[in-house]
């Protein structure tokens, strides 16, 4: 847990979050891997937040690469804010290692974790299903 600690600090929005808001949101990580070319959303609606441990994701849409995400960004983010499909497919550049949090809340309660995460330190609500 500590590792995912460490590195979940090192990028916002965890980079100014308090301790025990980081390690209660590390309890719940898991870590996936996507084999290059690997689909990883597919545009689909997404409840958990994916941010890219190592390697490279790609954002697609019809007319092929629209972004390059990298180690701490987050895939899926539009569809955590909308609760709606994200409009782009996603796609493993290369080997891909995702941290990957499971945050199922509504768009309300996602802007009140972001919130929570960079404001100042202050007790965290039941936002992250355990």
């Amino acid at each position: 847990m500590h590792d995912i600690v460490t590195f979940l600090r090192g990028f916002p929005p965890f980079d100014t979050a308090d301790m025990q808001a980081l390690d209660k949101v590390a309890r719940t990580v898991t870590i996936e891997f996507f084999g290059q070319d690997a689909a990883i959303l597919n545009g689909n609606a997404t409840e958990d937040a994916y941010v890219i441990r190592t390697g490279q994701v790609e954002l697609l849409d019809d007319n092929g690469i629209v972004d390059v995400l990298g180690p701490g960004e987050l895939v899926g983010l539009p569809s955590l804010l909308t609760d709606m499909p994200a409009g782009l497919s996603t796609r493993a550049a290369e080997d891909v290692l995702m941290e990957t949090v499971p945050i199922r809340m509504s768009p309300a309660g996602f802007k009140a974790f972001m919130a929570a995460l960079s404001g100042p330190a202050a007790p965290v609500p039941e936002m992250v299903e355990l």
